[in-house]
């Protein structure tokens, strides 16, 4: 396995000019109609360069597209570090495992919309010179997967997607509903730690937390 190490802030890139699906249903078209509901416009975009891990073995194939993993709300790459290792070892494929915008160790950004997120992982894309991934989602970044099987299908062999479905349109009572009980969790896990600690130390706890992996996720639920 190879893992590559966090991207800095100084890549964030301004004025990204680019092809966005946006959707609207106020006209209450049914969802399994979803095309009738894209709008397809041109907007300026910041782009974040995205932290990541490749996990690739000696006998992962080159000839075999390779998986980007991504993560849900609030979670990182380093909660897949099992995962991704177990589907290197029988896919034969080179694994990506990304934090998203906001998360992880990639940079912070206050625009924090679907449509910025899908640019991001585009740009990963073409930095890496990946022409062709299969995508695996948990929970809302299936809707980043899905925006860009839309919009480029032919950078897409497979979806697969985990506690989501296909898309969704969040709406604020909604989103409040999944986002309150996980703002409990880190809210106690930043009440557990020392007060005296400094910002960057309260960071390397977190990050010694989640490189934990499988260990980490039933640690911190055990602060519910």
């Amino acid at each position: 396995m190879r893992s590559h190490p966090r991207k800095h802030a100084a890549g964030i890139r301004a004025n990204v000019y680019t092809k966005f699906i946006i959707t609207d249903n106020s006209q209450g078209i049914p969802d399994h109609d979803f095309k009738a509901r894209i709008t397809v416009v041109e907007i300026a975009m910041e782009t974040v360069e995205l932290a990541f891990e490749l996990f690739e073995l000696h006998d992962t194939r080159s000839d075999l597209n390779p998986i980007i993993l991504m993560h849900g709300l609030f979670w990182n790459k380093f909660l897949f570090k099992d995962l991704a290792t177990d589907i290197c070892k029988e896919t034969k494929r080179k694994v990506y495992t990304l934090d998203l915008r906001c998360h992880g160790e990639s940079p912070v950004s206050e625009n924090f919309c679907t449509e910025a997120l899908v640019e991001d992982v585009k740009h990963f894309m073409e930095q890496k010179d990946l022409k062709t991934v299969a995508f695996i989602s948990h929970s809302f970044s299936s809707s980043v997967a899905y925006l860009i099987a839309l919009e480029k299908p032919e950078a897409v062999e497979k979806l697969v997607f985990i506690d989501h479905p296909t898309f969704a349109s969040f709406s604020q009572v909604g989103f409040l509903d999944t986002v309150t009980p996980q703002v409990r969790i880190q809210n106690r896990l930043l009440n557990s730690l020392n007060p005296q600690m400094t910002l960057q130390e309260a960071k390397n706890k977190f990050f010694e937390l989640a490189k934990m992996g499988n260990k980490g996720v039933r640690f911190s639920f055990s602060f519910i």
